[in-house]
């Protein structure tokens, strides 16, 4: 790009999930590079709550965002164009375009090759390979990021694949991902000891047992009845703990049942859904453990912005990305997946070796500190945009 010229970037998704808010403002807020988000307008109840149109009117300075809307169509449920975006992608208003790097969306096929003849630098935001994939599922994948310069993943695990498949690792840029941190952090400023102990003395009324945490919807990929299991597991080897489920989902009958069975129900706390980041880091905070049986995602960077360690399984082609934040010994511990007697096991370990709460927590502020948040994701973002070399 010519000296003295502030990139234009179009930065392009399906449409606009609220949590992804911080890290869109802070890529619109920053000076030498100028973002525009473009979406679709979901139509519909989208999966994940979107962030409020209504602030594609705000000016940047005071929380908005730079804007624009396409016409989402939906194409058998999974298929999806965008009108408009072939046109955006070609014109002369945008010197790279970022794209949300799914296969299904068959507008991103012919216009980032078109971007692309355009002499626009192309990238695509992605998961990434979950796991190694062959036959025509792999050939797709692997034909479809091609087309972009340069990949933003999630995790290493992705560009480990993405490499031993073909892929030059200087184009692979680890981005990972990120909440409110910045809300997050006033929250966590607030929280005391005095605080967290009157949360707990109101969820368990006089009980100084560990407490493991899940927070999330209650659903059966999550694999909720194992910590049931573990609890059994650890008080027939004389180790009581409760247990703190913060959330709702479909699994929630069936895991009220199970505690009743296992006469498990006058320590486990079925708390709900809660919303406000205020209560959620509360009652995270005053957790002991984050246990995350199944895909952990979210969830795990939720618990260690709080100070909370979390124990989830080792597997990474079974995992969500957001799993590599957990350090063995240091913000939590893997147990081998799908083995309740290892996560057992893990519990009890890490409560044996780890008893000091308040040191726990340092360990689990550094790493969200060091990667997972809006600055760090907005600087990777940059050199990719800009070709320096991933590291």
């Amino acid at each position: 790009m010519p000296d003295g010229h502030i990139p234009r970037v179009a930065v392009v998704y399906q449409y606009s999930a609220h949590y992804r808010l911080p890290i869109f403002r802070s890529l619109c807020r920053q000076k030498d590079i100028e973002y525009t988000l473009v979406t679709g307008e979901h139509i519909g109840t989208p999966p994940l709550k979107p962030i409020d149109p209504a602030l594609a009117t705000l000016p940047i300075e005071e929380g908005g965002l730079r804007w624009r809307f396409l016409r989402n169509r939906w194409l058998g449920g999974e298929l999806l164009w965008q009108h408009g975006l072939f046109r955006l992608s070609t014109s002369n208003e945008y010197d790279a375009v970022v794209y949300l790097g799914s296969a299904h969306y068959l507008s991103t096929w012919v216009s980032a090759l078109a971007a692309r003849l355009r002499g626009k630098r192309v990238l695509m935001w992605t998961h990434g390979y979950v796991r190694r994939e062959t036959g025509l599922k792999g050939l797709v994948r692997r034909s479809f990021y091609g087309l972009a310069h340069a990949l933003l993943l999630y995790g290493n695990h992705a560009k480990r694949i993405a490499a031993e498949t073909g892929f030059d690792p200087k184009d692979l840029y680890v981005v990972y991902n990120s909440l409110d941190y910045d809300t997050q952090l006033e929250c966590r400023s607030r929280l005391t000891p005095e605080l967290l102990h009157d949360v707990r003395n109101r969820l368990f009324p006089g009980d100084k047992r560990p407490v493991l945490l899940w927070i999330g919807r209650l659903m059966p990929n999550k694999q909720l009845s194992m910590i049931l299991s573990a609890m059994e597991i650890l008080q027939g080897r004389g180790l009581e703990v409760n247990a703190l489920f913060v959330g709702d989902g479909p699994e929630r009958p069936r895991l009220e049942e199970e505690a009743k069975r296992a006469g498990l129900e006058h320590r486990i706390h079925f708390y709900g859904a809660a919303y406000a980041e205020e209560e959620i880091g509360q009652l995270i905070a005053m957790s002991d453990l984050c246990i995350g049986p199944g895909e952990i995602g979210l969830t795990c960077m939720h618990a260690l912005v709080y100070g909370t360690p979390v124990i989830t399984h080792n597997d990474p082609d079974y995992q969500m990305p957001e799993y590599e934040a957990v350090l063995p010994n240091e913000t939590g511990l893997f147990f081998e997946r799908g083995r309740v007697d290892d996560l057992a096991d893990k519990i009890g370990q890490w409560l044996a070796e780890h008893p000091d709460r308040e040191a726990n927590r340092q360990p689990c502020y550094a790493v969200m500190e060091s990667h997972f948040n809006p600055r760090y994701q907005q600087q990777v973002i940059s050199d990719a945009i800009m070709g320096r070399p991933a590291s």
